[in-house]
């Protein structure tokens, strides 16, 4: 799974070839992108030598299926009339050649036609009818093919029950995702039943998260779950009661200060996480245990202070590590991952920062 068709063009282009099938997960329309989509979906087309690749695009309304198509189009006959008279056959292919298509499904809980939305704002096909509608909506648009279908129930995975800067809240949102569960298994049990009616078979459902993919797992209308930060285990995991992940990520930062004592300033920290802005977004100190930032001053772009009865023996050079609260952003402020085992480096990987690339 890519976040964009820039990503996608950069994992199956690696040497060995391990990715040949991406879904990009976030929808796109711009002509120049959906070019990049058919010279990938197409490579093996112009050179059998190339590996094969399967590229599926993400899609939520009429707008989106509609210039899809048309850019589709246009780069099919471009290349159909760059053709020689006599390569019929090559001409063939590429204009039965079509574009894979995912419909992304809002798992969120939505009452009142949406004007009670509960989770995050991704789709705007919230309901089965909604859902029936792009379904059958697909019939005009031949050159594009429906394969798949995702739902990520956000409000479930990526909120936790146990989170201690909302302590209060906690009982509420566990009663919130207990209802929200049981409007997600339905949702996927109607989605299954348009998908029936209207005769596609699909080759995935999508569904899950780092939070909820053990539940989503027994899902029998599901048939693979999606875990980002997961692998990682950054902080913010640790705070979901069925989550049984340990930490498999920390970054490092310098003591430069001694200002007072019980007290030391390192440079940098100040990797905040996406969402709403809260405590909880914030990293934490992993190691030495017995330090915590200022409240006044939290982890900051040029410097951290840190207090505690660890900061009397930490000197300064020393470092500190840190986990952070989500595992993608931390990657874009560091060069390469350093992989560990058995207290030992076995190797480095570079991020994608590293290599020089930046999706936005």
């Amino acid at each position: 799974m890519c976040y964009n068709i820039s990503e996608a063009e950069l994992v199956v282009s690696t040497e060995d070839n391990v990715f040949k099938d991406v879904l990009i997960a976030y929808p796109f329309t711009k002509p120049e992108d959906v070019k990049t989509a058919f010279r990938l979906a197409s490579q093996h087309l112009r050179d059998p030598q190339l590996p094969e690749l399967t590229i599926t695009v993400m899609v939520d309304c009429m707008t989106h299926l509609y210039k899809l198509s048309i850019a589709w189009h246009k780069e099919a006959e471009k290349m159909i009339h760059s053709l020689k008279t006599s390569q019929k056959k090559l001409k063939e292919s590429y204009n039965s050649l079509k574009l894979r298509v995912c419909i992304d499904y809002d798992m969120s809980l939505c009452y009142l036609y949406n004007y009670v939305h509960l989770g995050v704002h991704r789709s705007p096909i919230y309901n089965t009818k909604k859902f029936s509608e792009l379904v059958a909506a697909l019939d005009d648009f031949p050159n594009l093919i429906l394969t798949s279908v995702m739902g990520y129930e956000a409000q479930i995975s990526g909120v936790p029950l146990n989170n201690p800067f909302t302590k209060w809240m906690n009982p509420i949102m566990k009663i919130f995702q207990r209802i929200s569960k049981r409007d997600v298994l339905r949702k996927r049990r109607e989605m299954k039943e348009v998908i029936r009616k209207y005769g596609y078979n699909l080759e995935f459902v999508n569904g899950g998260g780092t939070g909820s993919f053990l539940w989503t797992l027994q899902d029998p209308n599901v048939s693979e779950v999606s875990v980002g930060s997961g692998f990682l285990q950054s902080h913010i995991f640790d705070w979901f009661h069925d989550n049984e992940s340990k930490c498999a990520l920390t970054f490092t930062i310098e003591c430069t200060r001694k200002p007072k004592k019980g007290t030391i300033t390192c440079q940098s920290g100040g990797f905040i996480a996406s969402g709403n802005i809260c405590k909880d977004k914030a990293p934490s100190v992993f190691l030495p245990p017995k330090l915590k930032p200022y409240d006044a001053e939290g982890f900051g772009e040029v410097q951290t202070p840190l207090s505690g009865s660890d900061a009397n023996r930490i000197d300064i050079g020393d470092y500190i590590f840190l986990r952070p609260a989500k595992a993608g952003e931390i990657a874009e402020r560091f060069n390469e991952y350093v992989c560990i085992r058995n207290n030992t480096i076995q190797f480095t990987a570079p991020t994608y920062r590293g290599l020089g690339y930046c999706f936005f």
